[in-house]
């Protein structure tokens, strides 16, 4: 090599396997799920209910997938795999009115309740003034 020769090689190393998702996240007030995987060859998705697909983007192995949901109050799952491989991950999906339902229903007991304490503290006022009129005028 003392002839002045240079010798460069570059290597370009490409690990591929099995796709794992590392997110699947519900924004209930959208009716959206956003469903996140690693994997190379680049994983595609399924889902198991049908779904209108917002977009999907592969970047540096991390895929993801945001999608609208069609049904609500029901698991979802979403899939993703190639050809090493696949994983799955479920959510229960709610839909914001089974939500404000559960809520409003704990208020409805929540307001019940107070009503009685109220009407008794009310009941017992009335036979305090009661008894001390019927004490006074005694």
């Amino acid at each position: 090599m003392d002839k002045g020769w240079k010798i460069e090689a570059n290597i370009e190393l490409v690990v591929e396997g099995m796709p794992v998702i590392t997110s699947l996240a519900e924004n209930s007030k959208e009716q959206e799920l956003t469903c996140e995987a690693e994997g190379v060859p680049e994983p595609q998705f399924k889902w198991s209910i049908k779904v209108i697909i917002i977009s999907t983007s592969y970047t540096k192995g991390k895929a993801i997938q945001k999608v609208n949901i069609t049904e609500t109050d029901i698991p979802v799952a979403c899939n993703v795999s190639n050809k090493f491989g696949g994983d799955v991950r479920s959510i229960n999906v709610t839909s914001t009115n089974s939500k404000m339902d559960e809520l409003n229903g704990s208020l409805d007991h929540a307001t019940i309740v107070m009503v009685v304490i109220i009407l008794l503290v009310v009941v017992v006022a009335a036979l305090g003034v009661g008894y001390w009129l019927y004490k006074k005028n005694r």
